[in-house]
């Protein structure tokens, strides 16, 4: 009895301590989550690792994600800021697999991510102390009384819990919309090798352009299926956004200007009827395509060929030149000329010939650049219908019942 008296003060003695130094002693519950979430967070970096390996071409962000990883696992790394960066890496877990459910390893992410953004919310609220001291924002080592440290501020819980809502509406805000956006009546999404396996079938990803049906007075070949390959990021890390990807210049028409001369001429093509443009699975390209539903499908993209090299594209706006330049029988560069900014480009390449058969180097270019990504493709000509369609809550009978007389 004496020892279980003796051990008792020992403890009374610890806990009495702690709380005259103004800190929280660590609960069985704080200490279960705190393990869980270093676990999951060990967990996303070795799917990092494995991602790595699987796509060799993103290791940047990968080993970003590594390296923010391993520095928040250590048990002395403060646990406010550890949960709010497996907060931010779960959300972006979620982010970039959600819409990929038929990929085992995109599956198992979903399976870490998800408990990883629920863990780090528990966490970030057993991080923030009652009484709002700073104990959360510093190592367990160097917790000091006073709120905010040196700042002496009482605002530490605030910020915390205002982090926190922050986090955990804008993950719930990007599944949610991801997850509502997956299925679309006017939408159809696809593997990417489906692009060149679907390309002579009865439902082709991206319509093909042949000799039947581009009809222009010029000796230039716009048949196939066209990659929009940016060799540059506009904005950071544009590329990566997979904003639109693929192009047909199926029904391109034009006509010379000068009789009995190729050249100038004036192109035209219906790149935004169905199948004409190619879109991806991402967040930022499942935006774009809602605001531009309510475009006019059958509006044609205008070239304005000089010599058959050099075109101009009609439309820039304050004073922006947009340009095309061969560069050789695959590859069109398209220049964006910006009065005193830098220029902007991306090249229009040939990834299936209408033969059918891929451009080997391109073909395989684009399918490093994409990777996982999924394209996604309008369905329907009809702007009523895409106006209607692009909601996640209406069905196509409802829409046709609203467009068609």
């Amino acid at each position: 009895w004496s020892k279980v008296s003796t051990n008792d003060a020992l403890l009374m003695t610890e806990h009495e301590r702690l709380m005259e130094d103004g800190r929280a002693p660590e609960t069985a519950a704080t200490s279960a989550v705190d393990l869980v979430h270093r676990a999951l967070i060990w967990s996303a970096a070795a799917l990092v690792v494995l991602e790595t390996i699987v796509e060799p071409a993103d290791w940047i962000p990968h080993v970003s994600a590594i390296v923010l990883s391993a520095a928040a696992v250590p048990a002395a790394f403060p646990p406010l800021t550890r949960s709010i960066i497996s907060l931010v890496l779960g959300s972006l877990g979620l982010a970039m697999h959600l819409s990929y459910h038929d990929d085992w390893l995109n599956l198992v992410w979903l399976v870490v991510a998800v408990p990883l953004s629920i863990v780090s919310f528990i966490g970030l609220v057993l991080a923030c102390p009652p009484d709002g001291g700073s104990d959360a924002w510093l190592p367990r080592s160097e917790a000091a009384p006073s709120c905010c440290g040196w700042l002496c501020l009482g605002c530490c819980r605030c910020v915390c819990c205002g982090l926190c809502a922050i986090f955990l509406l804008w993950t719930a805000a990007v599944a949610a919309f991801l997850a509502a956006t997956e299925s679309l009546c006017v939408i159809k999404q696809y593997r990417v090798d489906e692009v060149l396996s679907r390309v002579t079938g009865d439902e082709p990803v991206i319509s093909m352009g042949t000799e039947a049906n581009i009809d222009i007075p010029v000796p230039l070949d716009f048949t196939g299926v066209w990659w929009i390959n940016f060799d540059m990021d506009p904005i950071p890390f544009y590329r990566k956004y997979h904003v639109e990807e693929l192009v047909s210049f199926e029904g391109m028409t034009g006509k010379s200007e000068v009789e009995g001369q190729d050249y100038p001429a004036k192109l035209g093509s219906p790149t935004g009827l169905a199948r004409h443009w190619g879109f991806s699975s991402t967040l930022v390209s499942r935006i774009g395509m809602m605001t531009i539903a309510k475009n006019n499908p059958a509006g044609n993209l205008h070239i304005n060929f000089f010599n058959a090299s050099t075109a101009h594209i009609p439309g820039g706006r304050d004073n922006t030149k947009w340009w095309m330049h061969a560069v050789d029988s695959n590859r069109w560069r398209r220049d964006i000329e910006r009065p005193g900014l830098e220029t902007w480009y991306y090249n229009f390449d040939r990834i299936i010939f209408q033969s059918g058969l891929p451009q080997p180097e391109h073909w395989n270019a684009f399918k490093r650049h994409m990777g996982r990504t999924r394209i996604r493709v309008w369905t329907t000509s009809s702007s009523c219908m895409r106006q209607c369609g692009i909601k996640p809550w209406r069905s196509h009978s409802s829409c046709v019942e609203e467009c068609v007389p």
